[in-house]
């Protein structure tokens, strides 16, 4: 065994002197972005879109719904969208897949582009006819007779009674087997809605398309008032291009000129999941699995709930309901830190956000300004001289300082909160909850 130690020629150390410099260079410097068509949320806004998911959530379980959750991209001008208008004004467009294949048959669509007609007409909610029309006659080929044919039909909206008449009248409609099958599934479809109630939110819509090409049955589409575009987007659109262009960032708002879209969608699809499954061992293909299924466009709802500026305003940045102190002092004060934390603890097994300043002595100035921070409305104190006698103080916070609160005794404290907290309801219901039912 041998050592051997080597000492770094010319060359050798000119390199080692230009590896030391590169090393020396200034740190790199990272610029953390927002991903386009993604947004961060905190603080009220979190409150608000938590609650949504939570409302959406309980309607899927009480019909024993199973959610999935994936990535999803929104446009930009939507999440920080301008719309001014609550969810009470709005429509569910409903119309079928079987249907719209029938009338493209009939008006002289070869099968091959159904699919392609389909698209164009899909286009119906952000474009005028006579754009529809151009893209199929110029771009898919259609003779100007059988778009205009396609017009006929696709113009047609009104109750689900209403267009339903009109169909079951059109005799060369109904000679087409696919819109034949496709009107008995909505004639049978209409006594559902009726038992619930619903028919009344319903616009039978011919130009309903719904773009993707598996639905196979029923489609429908929310929308609100704020879903199509301003009918001054052109001219809103060339302004805010000319505003851009001045712009350093070159960063374009939208939101004064789009629409905020459809709040909801859905339809049948009874091919997808079979599609997914592929074949059995012996070859086999997977039998159709009919599903229906329904997405909510979260950030379109919160775009639309959060107009409702009076409400949200009373929105609080945290869910705590209850901000335990303990004020004393002079000898012999600890500060009651693990007395806090027990009175914590009762409430959270209650099911009550409480939260308390994790000081050993906390100043009691500081312990209501967190409380003020947090905004939660209640104050839970423990005295000195009033909780070794098994007593606590219940205040409501923000209304004034010659409120001293309530003394109770410690075993009927969650009691009392509780009778607060429900007695700080509008009609039964929280802001958050308020916020929801007004939009």
């Amino acid at each position: 065994m041998s050592t051997e130690t080597t000492t770094p020629g010319p060359s050798q150390a000119e390199a080692v002197k230009k590896t030391q410099s590169k090393s020396e260079k200034k740190p790199v410097q990272f610029s953390l972005k927002t991903p386009k068509g993604t947004k961060d949320w905190a603080d009220k806004d979190m409150i608000v879109r938590t609650a949504i998911f939570d409302h959406l959530t309980k309607i899927f379980k009480s019909h024993g719904g199973v959610t999935i959750d994936t990535p999803v991209f929104e446009l930009r001008e939507i999440l920080s969208g301008k719309y001014g208008l609550g969810i009470d004004d709005f429509k569910i467009k409903l119309n079928h897949r079987k249907i719209l294949d029938g009338i493209f048959q009939v008006c002289g669509v070869a099968d091959e582009d159904v699919r392609k007609i389909s698209s164009a007409v899909d286009k119906l909610d952000k474009s005028p006819w006579d754009a529809v029309k151009k893209e199929m006659v110029v771009e898919k080929g259609q003779t100007e007779e059988v778009a205009d044919r396609i017009g006929n039909y696709v113009k047609i909206n009104g109750t689900i009674q209403e267009v339903l008449q009109i169909l079951k009248n059109d005799q060369t409609l109904m000679s087409n087997e696919s819109a034949k099958t496709g009107v008995e599934e909505i004639s049978t479809m209409i006594e559902y809605l009726e038992a619930f109630k619903v028919d009344k939110y319903i616009s039978f819509d011919m130009s309903l398309a719904r773009g993707l090409d598996y639905y196979t049955g029923v489609i429908y589409e929310a929308v609100t008032a704020q879903s199509a575009p301003p009918s001054d987007a052109s001219e809103k659109k060339e302004k805010a291009s000319k505003k851009n262009k001045k712009s350093k960032d070159g960063d374009d708002d939208a939101s004064e000129y789009v629409g905020v879209g459809s709040i909801a969608a859905g339809g049948r699809y009874d091919g997808l999941v079979g599609m997914f499954l592929g074949t059995n061992s012996k070859g086999k293909k997977a039998p159709s699995i009919p599903c229906v299924g329904v997405s909510f466009g979260v950030e379109r709802l919160f775009s639309l709930i959060k107009q409702r500026q009076q409400l949200i305003e009373k929105i609080r940045p945290t869910s705590t309901q209850v901000y335990i102190m303990a004020f004393g002092g002079g000898e012999g004060w600890n500060g009651f830190l693990p007395e806090r934390m027990k009175v914590a603890g009762m409430l959270w097994d209650a099911g009550i956000e409480s939260e308390y300043l994790y000081k050993q002595k906390a100043n009691p100035r500081k312990q209501f300004d967190a409380a003020e921070k947090s905004g939660c409305p209640i104050a839970v104190i423990l005295g000195k001289e009033e909780f070794p006698e098994g007593k606590i103080r219940i205040k409501l916070l923000g209304q004034g300082e010659e409120n001293d609160g309530e003394l109770v005794n410690l075993e009927d404290m969650v009691k009392v909160v509780t009778e607060k907290l429900d007695g700080l309801k509008v009609d039964g219901l929280s802001d958050v909850e308020r916020l929801l039912k007004s939009a």
